[in-house]
């Protein structure tokens, strides 16, 4: 019985920590080849305008409706305490620390990871990435940087425009669902929101564009070259980033927040 539980859930344990540490070193190298040669610059805003494009939609469709979310429970339990005057930062904060950052990047790893991981599986499926090398092009300053650093950067922005629309939508509820005085919730949420606790997030957001861009880009750059191959890529792309983005907020929120009083 025990060998079998260590079977069934040691080799699957094994083979994530292989892939993890497969992707950091793989992430490193991308990071180095930019370092040291750049990357393309047309290609980078050719890949940031259609993964802005292609997720913004997606982002705000969940990330909007939690704001309301948010508003509407909260207020039920600020009244049970008779501190309605917390709804406003609780919404403020919740948004700006966690929701919008993890809700884009869940959102951005479904649309833009599985692409990603599908354009690159093609690509090796159909010899495209070694006709980079015999022509002594390095794919990954030519294929992997340029995508590398369109994560690093869209994300971020689409966390700031979340955050904006998950904020209106609560405002929306709580002034005129809930009955809360405009002023008095735009008040609230610019005192207790401060800049550090929007960095924050744009922060977490960047950790997240690299984490699923690069684990995006391993998938597919070491598919096998098959359509069931590009596939199987995508799929593995969405998996661990998902698996892999509440592992790194934890990590974050303990450099970021540990010890930190309001």
């Amino acid at each position: 019985m025990v060998g079998s539980l260590v079977r069934a859930f040691g080799r699957p344990a094994i083979d994530a920590v292989a892939a993890a540490g497969a992707t950091a070193l793989f992430l490193a190298r991308g990071l180095g080849v930019i370092a040291r040669h750049g990357f393309p610059l047309r290609e980078t805003v050719r890949l940031i305008g259609r993964l802005g494009v292609s997720c913004i939609g997606p982002v705000l469709l969940v990330v909007a409706p939690m704001g309301a979310v948010m508003a509407l429970e909260g207020d039920v339990i600020v009244r049970w305490f008779g501190v309605d005057r917390l709804l406003a930062p609780l919404v403020a904060l919740a948004m700006a620390r966690e929701i919008a950052p993890g809700f884009s990047a869940l959102m951005i790893a479904m649309q833009a990871g599985a692409s990603i991981a599908a354009e690159l599986g093609a690509m090796r499926a159909r010899d495209e990435i070694d006709a980079h090398e015999v022509m002594a092009v390095d794919p990954l300053r030519a294929l992997v940087a340029p995508r590398l650093v369109a994560g690093l950067i869209v994300t971020p922005l689409l966390n700031l425009i979340a955050l904006v629309f998950g904020v209106a939508t609560a405002y929306l509820v709580a002034v005129y669902g809930r009955g809360m005085a405009g002023a008095a919730f735009i008040e609230n949420s610019l005192y207790w929101l401060t800049p550090g606790d929007v960095w924050g997030g744009e922060l977490k957001a960047a950790v997240y564009g690299l984490i699923i861009t690069a684990i995006s880009c391993y998938q597919g750059y070491h598919s096998t070259r098959s359509a069931v191959g590009v596939g199987e890529a995508a799929n593995r792309a969405i998996v661990h980033a998902i698996v892999m983005l509440p592992i790194a907020n934890y990590a974050i929120n303990s450099a970021l927040y540990a010890g930190v009083g309001r």
